[in-house]
C-alpha cells in the first residue's frame, strides 16, 4: 500500500539513480497503476519483468497463479503504451528443464507479439537457487553444457533483437559468438572462481561460477581457455 509513496521519495532523494523495477508484471495490468508506476519513477528507470512460457499453459504451470500469463502480457502491453525514450523494458526468461524446452517457441512469440525489438531488452539467465527453485531442483535441473546448447539453437532467432543479456553464465561455457552477451551480474558473495580458473585467459571478463552450481553438478564443465 505505500509503494507509490516509497518511489516518490525514492526519486526524490536519488533523481539520477538508475532504478530497476523486479515484477511479475500482473499488477501492471491495470492501466492506471502502470502509467502512475512510470510516471512516479520517472528516469532513468529499467522495468524487468520474467515471462515462463509462451502461453498460458506453458507459464501458469510455473507460477502456479492461473491467469498470470494474461496479466504479465497486458502489464507489458501498457508499458510498451505509455513508457517514455529513456525508460527501458527488460523482458527475463529464466532458463531450467522446465522453461527451455519451450525457448524457441516463447523467442519466436516474443518477436511476433512484440516486433520492435528496438524497445525493449531480452535477457535469458540460468536459474538460480533460491527459493521454490530449491525445493524443486529435480524437476528443474539444467546443467550449464545443456543450457548452452538449447541457446545454440535459437542462435538464429536471438541475432534479431537489438539486444540480449547473459546472465549466470561463465564464459568458458559459450561458444565464442555468445561470449559478447554475457555480464557480470551477481554479486562476489554469490559466485566463486575454481582453483584451475585463476590460469583461464578470460577471468578478468568473466562472472565465474555460481557458488551453489559445483555442489550439484560439479566441475567438469568449468573448462580455462588459453
Amino acid at each position: 500500500p505505500d509503494f507509490f509513496r516509497l518511489m516518490r521519495e525514492f526519486r526524490k532523494a536519488l533523481p539520477a539513480m538508475p532504478f530497476c523495477l523486479l515484477t511479475n508484471g500482473r499488477t501492471l495490468s491495470y492501466p492506471e497503476i502502470a502509467r502512475k508506476t512510470l510516471s512516479i519513477l520517472g528516469a532513468p528507470l529499467c522495468v524487468a519483468i520474467p515471462l515462463h512460457g509462451r502461453d498460458a499453459r506453458s507459464h501458469d504451470s510455473i507460477t502456479r497463479a492461473p491467469g498470470s500469463f494474461g496479466q504479465t502480457l497486458e502489464g507489458l502491453k501498457n508499458l510498451f503504451r505509455w513508457k517514455t525514450p529513456e525508460q527501458e523494458i527488460e523482458i527475463r526468461v529464466i532458463l531450467h528443464k522446465r522453461s527451455v524446452r519451450e525457448l524457441e517457441g516463447l523467442i519466436a512469440f516474443l518477436l511476433a507479439q512484440f516486433p520492435d525489438t528496438r524497445r525493449y531488452r531480452l535477457t535469458l539467465m540460468h536459474f538460480e537457487m533460491e527459493g521454490q527453485a530449491e525445493n524443486n531442483f529435480e524437476s528443474l535441473r539444467l546443467s550449464l553444457t545443456d543450457c548452452v546448447a538449447e541457446l545454440a539453437r535459437s542462435n538464429g532467432l536471438l541475432d534479431q533483437f537489438g539486444e540480449f543479456r547473459l546472465y549466470h553464465f561463465p564464459l568458458c561455457v559459450l561458444p565464442e559468438g555468445l561470449r559478447r552477451h554475457a555480464w557480470k551480474t551477481l554479486p562476489k558473495k554469490d559466485v566463486h572462481y575454481l582453483r584451475k580458473c585463476r590460469s583461464c585467459a578470460l577471468k578478468r571478463n568473466c562472472m565465474g561460477v555460481q557458488r551453489w552450481y559445483c555442489g550439484r553438478f560439479g566441475e567438469a564443465e568449468i573448462c580455462p581457455q588459453k
